[in-house]
């Protein structure tokens, strides 16, 4: 720890892997400080589901966004898979979204139509065609064949095997806390003392509130940030349950393609 990095990233997660990749790939010396082991919070349980156009209905931002993002991870699982030989589980599989009553499918196809989504709008019988374990109780569905997934634990095994590669650093510490002094960043406070930087990129997820001086002179908006815990199910089954991305009002299936499934998730 002799060498001052150039950007310290607080969280060995997706993003803070991902983010300390890509600042290592640009010729920054990069320093990545995590209090466990990387990756054992959000990051590892997440689904991987990469359907911005199911989640983000009403809100064109943000499936704009979530758009884009989803095109980086077909990006990333190909550059995993050229440089690393890793396979991330990226999968387009498209997703249908099905209801008992077709007032709320109307509505997301109204959204849909209005943000030129690509979209088919199904009856029961046309959601049944394409994934004949539905149940006989649906009425309504929309089939949207663009949206992905990615398997979590897969693709972090990818960013770390890839910065250790790329030169990045990684410490296991508590941080105490993110130093300012003249409203300019000068480090972050470790167990063990002050590890110097100008730049430093808090990726501590649900934990941003824990840590002092992340919010600059107020910390105060970071209340708000706090953990959700939830649920999620895997279980195998055979034969195949279905192919795609499959969201009711009770919960959401993924597929991994290889009779695994995850079957989420409660809130609480």
């Amino acid at each position: 720890m002799t060498e001052r990095p150039d950007v310290i990233v607080i969280g060995a997660g997706i993003i803070g892997c991902s983010t300390a990749l890509e600042l290592s790939a640009r010729g920054l010396r990069v320093r990545v400080i995590e209090r466990g082991v990387p990756g054992a919070e959000a990051s590892t349980v997440a689904a991987g589901i990469l359907a911005p156009h199911v989640e983000h209905p009403d809100d064109p931002l943000m499936a704009s966004l979530g758009e884009e993002g989803r095109e980086l991870h077909a990006a990333w699982a190909e550059r995993f898979r050229a440089n690393e030989g890793i396979d991330v589980g990226f999968r387009r599989t498209g997703a249908l979204v099905v209801g008992h009553a077709t007032d709320a499918i109307d509505t997301r196809c109204a959204g849909h139509i209005a943000n030129h989504v690509a979209f088919e709008r199904l009856d029961g019988a046309g959601a049944r065609a394409l994934e004949p374990a539905l149940s006989p109780r649906i009425e309504a569905a929309v089939h949207l064949p663009h949206e992905a997934q990615t398997e979590p634990p897969k693709f972090l095994r990818a960013l770390m095997l890839a910065c250790e590669l790329g030169k990045v650093r990684f410490v296991r510490s508590m941080v105490r806390g993110v130093r300012i002094e003249r409203d300019r960043v000068r480090g972050v406070e470790l167990e063990d003392g002050l590890l110097e930087s100008e730049l430093v990129v808090v990726a501590a997820g649900s934990w941003t509130s824990l840590v002092p001086g992340a919010g600059g002179r107020s910390d105060a908006h970071l209340r708000t940030v706090q953990p959700v815990r939830g649920q999620v199910v895997h279980c195998e089954a055979h034969p195949r349950l279905v192919k795609r991305l499959v969201f009711g009002s009770g919960g959401y299936i993924v597929p991994r393609g290889d009779g695994r499934y995850v079957f989420g998730a409660t809130t609480e």
